[in-house]
Protein backbone atom coordinates (compact mmCIF):
# COMPACT_ATOMS: atom_id res chain seq x y z
CA UNK A 1 0.00 0.00 0.00
CA UNK A 2 1.80 3.48 -1.01
CA UNK A 3 2.08 5.91 2.45
CA UNK A 4 -0.37 8.98 2.23
CA UNK A 5 3.72 10.92 2.32
CA UNK A 6 4.23 9.03 -1.17
CA UNK A 7 0.75 9.73 -2.41
CA UNK A 8 0.89 13.43 -1.50
CA UNK A 9 4.34 13.30 -3.28
CA UNK A 10 2.98 12.39 -6.15
CA UNK A 11 -0.44 14.73 -6.07
CA UNK A 12 1.93 17.61 -5.53
CA UNK A 13 3.81 16.60 -8.59
CA UNK A 14 0.91 16.39 -10.60
CA UNK A 15 -0.38 19.53 -9.10
CA UNK A 16 1.70 21.53 -11.88
CA UNK A 17 0.21 20.78 -14.79
CA UNK A 18 -3.46 21.12 -12.84
CA UNK A 19 -3.59 24.37 -14.25
CA UNK A 20 -4.01 23.11 -17.97
CA UNK A 21 -7.64 21.33 -16.82
CA UNK A 22 -8.75 24.23 -14.92
CA UNK A 23 -8.52 25.91 -18.74
CA UNK A 24 -10.48 23.09 -20.42
CA UNK A 25 -13.71 23.79 -18.69
CA UNK A 26 -14.51 27.49 -20.22
CA UNK A 27 -13.07 26.43 -23.60
CA UNK A 28 -15.33 22.69 -23.45
CA UNK A 29 -18.40 25.37 -22.30
CA UNK A 30 -17.15 28.09 -25.06
CA UNK A 31 -17.48 24.80 -27.96
CA UNK A 32 -20.65 23.88 -26.33
CA UNK A 33 -22.39 26.81 -26.40
CA UNK A 34 -21.39 27.67 -30.04
CA UNK A 35 -22.97 24.02 -31.31
CA UNK A 36 -25.86 25.47 -29.09
CA UNK A 37 -25.83 29.00 -30.90
CA UNK A 38 -25.21 27.06 -34.60
CA UNK A 39 -28.39 24.19 -33.95
CA UNK A 40 -30.70 27.26 -32.70
CA UNK A 41 -30.04 29.16 -36.05
CA UNK A 42 -29.91 26.06 -38.22
CA UNK A 43 -33.62 24.98 -36.87
CA UNK A 44 -34.69 28.49 -37.09
CA UNK A 45 -33.67 29.53 -40.34
CA UNK A 46 -36.94 29.90 -42.86
CA UNK A 47 -39.21 29.38 -39.76
CA UNK A 48 -42.12 31.37 -38.49
CA UNK A 49 -40.93 33.66 -35.18
CA UNK A 50 -42.04 32.59 -32.11
CA UNK A 51 -41.70 34.09 -28.20
CA UNK A 52 -39.05 31.47 -26.90
CA UNK A 53 -36.50 32.51 -30.67
CA UNK A 54 -37.08 35.96 -30.14
CA UNK A 55 -36.52 35.81 -26.10
CA UNK A 56 -33.33 33.44 -27.12
CA UNK A 57 -32.06 36.14 -29.02
CA UNK A 58 -32.58 38.97 -26.33
CA UNK A 59 -30.53 36.41 -23.82
CA UNK A 60 -27.80 36.04 -26.39
CA UNK A 61 -27.35 40.15 -27.05
CA UNK A 62 -27.45 40.00 -23.00
CA UNK A 63 -24.88 37.73 -22.36
CA UNK A 64 -22.39 39.33 -25.11
CA UNK A 65 -22.77 42.25 -23.64
CA UNK A 66 -21.75 40.89 -19.87
CA UNK A 67 -25.48 41.58 -18.65
CA UNK A 68 -24.93 38.17 -16.97
CA UNK A 69 -27.95 38.54 -14.22
CA UNK A 70 -30.53 40.05 -17.28
CA UNK A 71 -29.04 36.76 -19.85
CA UNK A 72 -29.86 34.08 -16.71
CA UNK A 73 -33.47 35.85 -16.45
CA UNK A 74 -33.80 35.96 -20.45
CA UNK A 75 -32.96 32.16 -20.47
CA UNK A 76 -35.07 31.18 -17.38
CA UNK A 77 -38.03 32.91 -19.27
CA UNK A 78 -37.32 30.64 -22.39
CA UNK A 79 -38.02 27.87 -20.34
CA UNK A 80 -40.96 28.92 -18.59
CA UNK A 81 -42.36 28.73 -22.43
CA UNK A 82 -41.84 24.57 -22.23
CA UNK A 83 -40.44 24.93 -25.66
CA UNK A 84 -38.14 21.72 -26.08
CA UNK A 85 -36.62 22.70 -28.70
CA UNK A 86 -34.92 25.42 -26.80
CA UNK A 87 -34.40 23.67 -23.10
CA UNK A 88 -31.75 22.29 -23.16
CA UNK A 89 -29.83 24.90 -25.07
CA UNK A 90 -30.95 27.88 -22.39
CA UNK A 91 -30.05 25.76 -19.48
CA UNK A 92 -26.48 25.03 -20.64
CA UNK A 93 -26.26 28.59 -21.05
CA UNK A 94 -27.64 29.06 -17.86
CA UNK A 95 -24.98 26.87 -15.84
CA UNK A 96 -22.46 28.72 -18.13
CA UNK A 97 -23.34 31.57 -16.10
CA UNK A 98 -23.59 30.26 -13.10
CA UNK A 99 -19.80 28.88 -13.64
CA UNK A 100 -18.86 32.14 -14.01
CA UNK A 101 -20.15 33.40 -10.79
CA UNK A 102 -18.78 30.72 -9.20
CA UNK A 103 -21.78 28.70 -7.96
CA UNK A 104 -20.66 24.70 -9.00
CA UNK A 105 -23.14 22.76 -7.23
CA UNK A 106 -26.10 24.84 -9.24
CA UNK A 107 -24.08 24.97 -12.16
CA UNK A 108 -23.63 20.87 -11.73
CA UNK A 109 -27.55 20.56 -11.35
CA UNK A 110 -28.20 22.13 -14.63
CA UNK A 111 -25.44 20.39 -16.73
CA UNK A 112 -26.78 17.31 -15.43
CA UNK A 113 -30.62 18.00 -16.26
CA UNK A 114 -29.44 18.63 -19.89
CA UNK A 115 -27.37 15.19 -19.32
CA UNK A 116 -30.39 13.31 -18.42
CA UNK A 117 -32.51 15.05 -20.61
CA UNK A 118 -33.63 12.04 -23.49
CA UNK A 119 -34.50 14.62 -26.08
CA UNK A 120 -31.49 16.50 -26.26
CA UNK A 121 -29.10 15.92 -28.85
CA UNK A 122 -26.56 13.07 -27.78
CA UNK A 123 -23.68 15.76 -28.30
CA UNK A 124 -25.20 18.42 -26.17
CA UNK A 125 -26.20 15.89 -23.52
CA UNK A 126 -23.11 13.85 -23.80
CA UNK A 127 -21.31 17.21 -23.27
CA UNK A 128 -23.05 18.76 -20.71
CA UNK A 129 -22.26 15.45 -18.19
CA UNK A 130 -18.48 16.17 -19.00
CA UNK A 131 -18.89 19.50 -17.89
CA UNK A 132 -20.72 18.62 -14.84
CA UNK A 133 -17.87 16.35 -13.94
CA UNK A 134 -14.82 18.89 -15.00
CA UNK A 135 -16.20 21.53 -12.42
CA UNK A 136 -17.02 18.98 -9.60
CA UNK A 137 -13.61 17.00 -9.86
CA UNK A 138 -12.13 19.31 -7.10
CA UNK A 139 -14.46 18.76 -4.62
CA UNK A 140 -16.59 15.59 -5.42
CA UNK A 141 -15.12 11.87 -4.65
CA UNK A 142 -14.04 9.85 -6.77
CA UNK A 143 -17.10 7.37 -6.34
CA UNK A 144 -19.30 10.16 -7.53
CA UNK A 145 -17.81 11.38 -10.08
CA UNK A 146 -17.55 7.35 -11.22
CA UNK A 147 -21.39 7.75 -10.83
CA UNK A 148 -21.95 10.94 -12.79
CA UNK A 149 -19.73 9.76 -16.24
CA UNK A 150 -21.21 6.17 -16.12
CA UNK A 151 -22.90 7.01 -19.74
CA UNK A 152 -19.74 7.55 -21.13
CA UNK A 153 -17.67 5.14 -19.77
CA UNK A 154 -18.37 2.40 -22.43
CA UNK A 155 -15.66 2.38 -25.22
CA UNK A 156 -18.44 2.53 -27.88
CA UNK A 157 -19.23 5.83 -26.73
CA UNK A 158 -17.67 8.54 -28.61
CA UNK A 159 -16.68 10.80 -26.10
CA UNK A 160 -15.74 7.73 -23.54
CA UNK A 161 -11.54 8.52 -23.00
CA UNK A 162 -12.94 12.14 -22.44
CA UNK A 163 -14.71 10.55 -19.29
CA UNK A 164 -11.63 8.00 -18.44
CA UNK A 165 -9.53 11.69 -18.88
CA UNK A 166 -11.51 13.02 -15.96
CA UNK A 167 -11.49 9.88 -13.94
CA UNK A 168 -8.19 9.75 -14.05
CA UNK A 169 -8.32 13.64 -12.33
CA UNK A 170 -10.34 12.64 -9.65
CA UNK A 171 -8.29 9.42 -9.29
CA UNK A 172 -5.30 11.32 -8.51
CA UNK A 173 -7.01 14.34 -6.77
CA UNK A 174 -8.71 11.38 -4.03
CA UNK A 175 -5.43 9.63 -3.56
CA UNK A 176 -6.24 6.70 -5.71
CA UNK A 177 -2.55 6.69 -7.53
CA UNK A 178 -2.65 3.41 -8.96
CA UNK A 179 -6.05 3.72 -10.16
CA UNK A 180 -5.19 7.41 -11.76
CA UNK A 181 -2.20 5.76 -13.76
CA UNK A 182 -4.11 2.52 -14.96
CA UNK A 183 -6.51 4.99 -16.45
CA UNK A 184 -3.80 7.05 -18.31
CA UNK A 185 -2.49 4.13 -19.54
CA UNK A 186 -5.32 2.62 -20.75
CA UNK A 187 -5.52 5.76 -22.39
CA UNK A 188 -2.58 6.32 -24.14
CA UNK A 189 -2.70 2.99 -25.41
CA UNK A 190 -5.78 3.64 -27.47
CA UNK A 191 -4.50 4.64 -30.95
CA UNK A 192 -7.91 6.66 -31.48
CA UNK A 193 -7.72 9.13 -28.18
CA UNK A 194 -7.84 12.00 -29.17
CA UNK A 195 -4.27 14.27 -29.46
CA UNK A 196 -5.08 16.56 -26.48
CA UNK A 197 -6.49 13.77 -24.29
CA UNK A 198 -3.36 11.16 -25.25
CA UNK A 199 -0.79 14.22 -24.78
CA UNK A 200 -2.21 15.68 -21.56
CA UNK A 201 -2.51 11.79 -20.18
CA UNK A 202 1.28 11.39 -21.15
CA UNK A 203 2.24 14.13 -19.29
CA UNK A 204 0.00 12.85 -15.97
CA UNK A 205 1.59 9.05 -16.35
CA UNK A 206 5.26 10.47 -17.26
CA UNK A 207 4.41 12.70 -13.53
CA UNK A 208 3.45 9.89 -11.66
CA UNK A 209 6.30 7.55 -12.93
CA UNK A 210 9.15 10.42 -11.77
CA UNK A 211 7.39 10.45 -8.59
CA UNK A 212 7.28 7.10 -7.85
CA UNK A 213 11.12 6.65 -8.73
CA UNK A 214 11.58 9.75 -6.10
CA UNK A 215 10.00 7.42 -3.36
CA UNK A 216 12.17 4.48 -4.29
CA UNK A 217 14.96 6.91 -3.77
CA UNK A 218 14.44 8.09 -0.73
Amino acid sequence: MKSNKDTSSCKERCKIKRYGYKLIVPLLILIVLSLASWLYLHGSYNKPKNPAGEDFSQAISLLNNNKLDDARIAFEKILSYDNRSYDSIANMYIASILVTKGDVKSASEKFLKVGNDDLALPVVRYTAILHAAWILVDTVPYDDISKILQKLIDPSNPMHQAANEILGISAMKCGKIEKARSIFEEIVKDPNSPPGISTRSQIMLANIIASNKETKKQ
